[in-house]
C-alpha cells in the first residue's frame, strides 16, 4: 500500500528581484529602489494623526480562534494607544463586506481557491472600507503610535534588510527591498492605491495569483513605472523603526550551536528589561509567528514575558523553543548527505521533558520512528499527540498511516474519519498539504482491506478529485487496476492537470494537459482542456522540471535506437496543440545554464 505521511514543512513564498528607477516624486533627489518611496512630495507639511484609531485584525475562524498568546500581543496595542478601538474580522463579517460594499468584487472574491488568500484580501477590503491600522496578530506594540499622517496617506511597511538582501554566488550583494503586509495604516477610507490592488486581484492558484505583499508590490511597481497619479499618496517607512532584527529571532540554520542560540535569546531577555532593544525610535516588533505549530509560536511569546517577569518557568520555556527548532533544523533544514535522525531525536526529547504539554515533538518523534519502520514506537508517540491536541489535523493523518501498517484496520479507519472531520476547519497552510486527500485515498486502502470494497471505491474516487495532483495519481491507478475508473483517460488528465496547475507546476500541468487533448474523444472536453490551457498561458512560468508523465495503462516513450541523450522540451498552445523542440546535447556547461536560467528558448 502507498501511504502518506505528511512531515511538519513550512511554506515558503516567493521574493522577486527588482530594479533601482530613478527619483520621482521624492525630495532630495534621492535615488530609490522599486516600491520604496520614504518621503514623497507629497506627505510635505502633513501632521501627525492625533485621532483614535481602530486597530483591524483578520482571524477567519473568528475570535475564539485566536491564541492566548496573541491576545496578549494585541493587548500591548490597546494598552500604548488610549481610545483605540479593536475590531477581529472573520469569515462572516468579510463576506458581509464584500456583498454590500463591493458587489462587483464579490465573484472574484468567492473564486479564490483559499480561505488563506481571501483573508489576505480581507486587509485591502478593510483599509479601503474604514481606513485605520492593520496588523498581524505577531506584531507588538511597544509604545505610541504615532506613525500615522492626517490626510490621505496610505503607509507601507518595508520588510527588515535580512529578507531582501542576499548574496549571489560571486558575494554581490542584492537588494530586494520588500514590503510586508504585516502592518498598514490608512488614516482615512478609500485609498485608490488600495482600490488598485482590489481591481488586480484575480481567481486563480496562489501560485500564479498572489493576494499577500507581492500584490501591492506589483502595484506599487506599475504605480512608479508609470507616475501615474491616481495611485494616491502613499510612503514606505523603513523597517528598523517598525521590524528591528535581532539576532535571537533568526532560525536555527543562523547559530553555531543549540547553546549559542540559548544564550542569544537570554541576551535579548536582558536588552528588553534594561531598555537596550527595541531601538528607541522603534514603535513595533514582529514575533515572527504563524507557523504551522502554533505550540512553537507560544513557548516563544510565553516565554519571553515570563523570562522578562523573573520567573524560571520562562527559560525552560525558550530552553525548549531552542530544541524543537533544532529537531526541525536537523530533520528538515539540513542536506540529506548531513542530516542526523539521532540529532534530531534527542533535540524533540529534550523539548518534550522541557515543556510537557508540548505535543509537537512527540509527534516528529512518531515521524521519525514511522520512517525506521518501528511502527509500534511511533504509535505510542502519535497517540500522546492526539491526546494533547485533538484537534491537530496531521496528528490524526500519521497515527492512521502507522495503524494501517500495524493491521490495525477499524483503528486506522477511525483516525482517517477525524482527519475529515477536523480538515472543514483546518487552518489553509495545513490544508495546502492536502491531508485530506490522503485521508480519503488511505481510508478507501483500509476499507478495501476490510473487505467493503464499495465504499473503498467512493473514498478513493473522493481521492482523485480532491486537487491533489500525486492523490490524484496514485487513485487513478487504482481504479484502473479494479477495473472501476468510471472516467476517460483524457478526463483523468484534465484532473491531474487541473491540481498541478494549482500547485504551481505548470511545466508538468501543460504536459499532461497536451497528451489530454490529443486522447479527448469530445468538443466538450477539449473546450475544458483548452479553457484550462487559456488560463495557464495567462500565468505561465517556468515552474520545476517534469518527471515522466504517463496516463493510466499508457506505455512508457521509447527513444529510438542509437540517438543521443539529449534536451527536449513541449510547446503547448492555448489549444492543446503541441511541438516537441530540441535544446541538443546534455552537456555540463547546458546543465549549467538551465540551472541559472539562461536558457533562451526558440520563439514560437
Amino acid at each position: 500500500a502507498e501511504h502518506l505521511m505528511l512531515p511538519a514543512a513550512l511554506a515558503v513564498g516567493l521574493c522577486l528581484p527588482l530594479l533601482v528607477l530613478a527619483q520621482s516624486g521624492e525630495k532630495d533627489g534621492a535615488r530609490r529602489t522599486l516600491y520604496v518611496q520614504r518621503a514623497p512630495l507629497c506627505v510635505e507639511g502633513l501632521e501627525a494623526s492625533t485621532r483614535p484609531q481602530t486597530l483591524h485584525q483578520v482571524a477567519w475562524l473568528g475570535e475564539a480562534s485566536v491564541l492566548e498568546h496573541e491576545n496578549k500581543l494585541r493587548d500591548s496595542w490597546m494598552k500604548h494607544n488610549q481610545g483605540w478601538t479593536h475590531r477581529v474580522w472573520d469569515e462572516g463579517a468579510v463576506s458581509a463586506l464584500v456583498k454590500d460594499s463591493y458587489p462587483w468584487f464579490e465573484e472574484t472574491y468567492h473564486s479564490l481557491p483559499s480561505n488563506q488568500q481571501r483573508a489576505e484580501v480581507a486587509v485591502y477590503l478593510v483599509l479601503h472600507s474604514f481606513g485605520g491600522v492593520f496588523a498581524d496578530t505577531d506584531v507588538e506594540c511597544f509604545r505610541k503610535f504615532d506613525s500615522l499622517l492626517e490626510g490621505p496617506v496610505l503607509q507601507i511597511f518595508e520588510e527588515p534588510m535580512d529578507k531582501w538582501e542576499t548574496v549571489d554566488a560571486r558575494g554581490n550583494t542584492l537588494s530586494h527591498h520588500l514590503v510586508s503586509g504585516s502592518l498598514m495604516t490608512a488614516s482615512q477610507p478609500g485609498h485608490p492605491l488600495l482600490l488598485k490592488v482590489l481591481q488586480a486581484v484575480r481567481p486563480a492558484g496562489e501560485a500564479y495569483a498572489p493576494t499577500n505583499s507581492q500584490l501591492i508590490q506589483k502595484q506599487l511597481r506599475l504605480c512608479q513605472r508609470t507616475d501615474d497619479e491616481g495611485c494616491g499618496c502613499y510612503r514606505t517607512m523603513r523597517s528598523e523603526h517598525f521590524f528591528p532584527p535581532h539576532a535571537a529571532l533568526l532560525p536555527a540554520t543562523n547559530f553555531s550551536s543549540s547553546v549559542h542560540h540559548v544564550d542569544e535569546l537570554r541576551r535579548l531577555v536582558s536588552e528588553i528589561n534594561t531598555g537596550k532593544w527595541p531601538p528607541q525610535q522603534a514603535s513595533t516588533v514582529r514575533w515572527g509567528l504563524r507557523k504551522i505549530d502554533p505550540g512553537l509560536d507560544r513557548l516563544l511569546v510565553v516565554g519571553m514575558q515570563a523570562s522578562l517577569a523573573g520567573d524560571e518557568a520562562g527559560d525552560a520555556m525558550l530552553r525548549a523553543y531552542v530544541s524543537a527548532e533544532w529537531g526541525k533544523k536537523e530533520k528538515y533544514q539540513t542536506e540529506p548527505e548531513k542530516r542526523s535522525m539521532d540529532k534530531a531525536r534527542k533535540a524533540y526529547e529534550k523539548a518534550a521533558r522541557l515543556a510537557p504539554a508540548y505535543a509537537w515533538p512527540h509527534y516528529e518523534l512518531g515521524n521519525i520512528e514511522l520512517e525506521s519502520q518501528r511502527y509500534d514506537e511511533a504509535r505510542a508517540h502519535f497517540l500522546k499527540a492526539v491526546q494533547m491536541e485533538p484537534e491537530a489535523i496531521l496528528f490524526w493523518n500519521n497515527l492512521g498511516v502507522t495503524e494501517l501498517n500495524l493491521g490495525l484496520l477499524v483503528e486506522a479507519e477511525a483516525s482517517f474519519r477525524t482527519v475529515l472531520e477536523l480538515h472543514p476547519r483546518t487552518d489553509d497552510r495545513l490544508r495546502r498539504m492536502a491531508p485530506a486527500a490522503g485521508a480519503h485515498f488511505n481510508l478507501g486502502i483500509a476499507l478495501n482491506a476490510s473487505r467493503r470494497a464499495d465504499e473503498a471505491l467512493v473514498e478513493i474516487r473522493a481521492a482523485m478529485h480532491s486537487g491533489s495532483s500525486h492523490f490524484a495519481r496514485l487513485a487513478a491507478r487504482r481504479l484502473s487496476m479494479a477495473g472501476a475508473l468510471d472516467v476517460s483517460d483524457a478526463e483523468v488528465g484534465l484532473i491531474i492537470a487541473t491540481a498541478l496547475f494549482g500547485e504551481g507546476r505548470t511545466r508538468e500541468a501543460s504536459v499532461t494537459l497536451a497528451r489530454a487533448h490529443e486522447l479527448a474523444e469530445s468538443e466538450e472536453l477539449r473546450g475544458r482542456i483548452g479553457q484550462l490551457m487559456s488560463q495557464l498561458a495567462d500565468v505561465w512560468s517556468v515552474g520545476a522540471v517534469p518527471n515522466q508523465i504517463r496516463m493510466p495503462g499508457a506505455l512508457p516513450a521509447q527513444r529510438p535506437a542509437g540517438k543521443s541523450k539529449g534536451v527536449q522540451y513541449v510547446r503547448a498552445s492555448a489549444d492543446g496543440s503541441t511541438s516537441m523542440e530540441d535544446l541538443g546535447e546534455l552537456t555540463p556547461e547546458l546543465l549549467q545554464q538551465l540551472k541559472e536560467g539562461k536558457v533562451q528558448l526558440p520563439p514560437a
